[in-house]
């Protein structure tokens, strides 16, 4: 009974004289899955939510940057106060300037992933690195929030 289960077996799984390792596998390839190209982002225009990190604090406040065709012109609130400000954009480069009460400033760096801005804040001998996030539309472009009002029978 042995014998014969054996030569059934034997007939069903053929056996190579080759060792394991030598004995051919198929071998994983590829596939043809899309890849996704990293976004260009070609306009900062919107709002964006900046993290200031002086020190162990982080200061916050937002861009608030409108579609323009000449150059950037935006504002920055902080502290409660607009302060404009002018740039440029190459490529995913930045500058930003403007002057405060504390006198003029600069802004520069560059944007990440299409939603994230990493930079640096000089004003007078004071460095400050920064970060900022999109937001979504400028203030002045964002659709009038609709009122709701319940009605009661």
């Amino acid at each position: 009974m042995i014998v014969a289960s054996l030569a059934l077996l034997a007939l069903i799984i053929p056996m190579s004289s080759a060792p394991l390792a030598a004995r051919s596998h198929p071998q994983a390839t590829p596939t043809d899955e899309p890849t996704i190209a990293p976004i260009t982002y070609t306009t900062i225009d919107g709002t964006w939510e900046v993290q200031l990190q002086p020190g162990s604090t982080t200061l916050y406040s937002h861009f608030n940057i409108p579609s323009s065709a000449d150059g950037i012109q935006g504002s920055w609130l902080r502290d409660k106060v607009q302060t404009p400000f002018e740039g440029s954009q190459t490529g995913d480069h930045f500058v930003f300037s403007g002057s405060d009460a504390k006198g003029p400033f600069t802004l520069s760096g560059y944007i990440e992933n299409s939603a994230a801005m990493i930079g640096q804040f000089t004003q007078g001998q004071h460095t400050v690195p920064f970060t900022a996030t999109h937001q979504g539309l400028p203030l002045a472009e964002r659709p009038a929030k609709v009122k709701h009002h319940r009605h009661r029978p």
